[in-house]
């Protein structure tokens, strides 16, 4: 994981053809699935979410972008530069909000579900995208929306969510 300024991050996010725009679906294709649902409230399914959406987002370059942590405590804050720091450097979150995720990183996908896991546990906000514009996820407000072209993906995931229970939109897309 290589961590990188807001500025970086941005444009990032700009050079794969997202839009750089906090507190709004990203949208990456009209011919994309979208499930909307709430975040579960027992830890353990989080964590259990956290590591299925990991796995189920694949292992090519990725970018995890922090948008809000209106609430942190010095407990919180260690527990997420822990993750932070195995990376090398890290430095602080509000200086360098984006995540560079690769699958020529060891331990990708853990580190995606850890980060996912911060995101839920803590009620902070932010996105996920997948490099070849693939997939999404967006937390924010105990809501999660995650986005696919990929009709074998969109298969993929609604047992996922189904397994925490928390399904509460109907989907805008059936595949």
């Amino acid at each position: 994981m290589t961590v990188l300024s807001r500025a970086e991050t941005i444009q990032w996010i700009e050079d794969h053809g997202f839009a750089p725009t906090p507190n709004q679906v990203p949208v990456v294709d009209a011919n994309e699935f979208h499930l909307v649902f709430m975040m579960p409230n027992q830890p353990c399914d989080q964590l259990v979410l956290a590591y299925d959406l990991a796995e189920w987002f694949g292992d090519g370059e990725a970018m995890l972008w922090m948008t809000d942590w209106p609430i942190y405590s010095e407990e919180m804050m260690r527990i997420f530069e822990g993750i932070r720091n195995r990376s090398g450097k890290a430095g602080r979150l509000i200086d360098a909000p984006g995540h560079l995720l690769s699958s020529e990183q060891p331990h990708q996908a853990r580190a995606i579900a850890e980060l996912l896991h911060c995101l839920f546990a803590f009620n902070w906000e932010g996105f996920l995208y997948a490099a070849d514009r693939s997939c999404t996820i967006w937390v924010a407000d105990y809501d999660l929306v995650v986005s696919t072209t990929d009709s074998r993906q969109w298969s993929l995931l609604k047992p996922i969510v189904e397994a925490v229970g928390t399904m509460t939109y109907i989907p805008e897309r059936e595949a």
